[in-house]
């Protein structure tokens, strides 16, 4: 599944926009963008069997790695788990 059906946090931060302030905001929303992408491109592909839960949460511990991004990993695992 490769669009946000919103079980899924959109952004780690809580960014509500490309709108939302200066160019910088926009940057670092496209990159959060940009990330919550790759980890729902990562989960379908464990979905599809292209890749093991393992290598699916080496991938997202890569992709979220900050402290404050810890409630999206728990949340991406957690759909790992129902794929499992």
């Amino acid at each position: 599944m490769s669009t946000n059906d919103g079980r899924i946090p959109s952004s780690i931060d809580g960014t509500s926009g490309p709108n939302s302030g200066s160019t910088s905001a926009q940057l670092g929303y496209q990159l959060q963008s940009d990330t919550v992408q790759v980890c729902l491109d990562t989960v379908d592909e464990h979905r599809r069997g292209i890749i093991t839960t393992s290598q699916a949460t080496i991938t997202l511990v890569k992709l979220l790695p900050d402290p404050t991004s810890t409630h999206a990993l728990n949340r991406y695992t957690e759909k790992l788990d129902e794929i499992d």
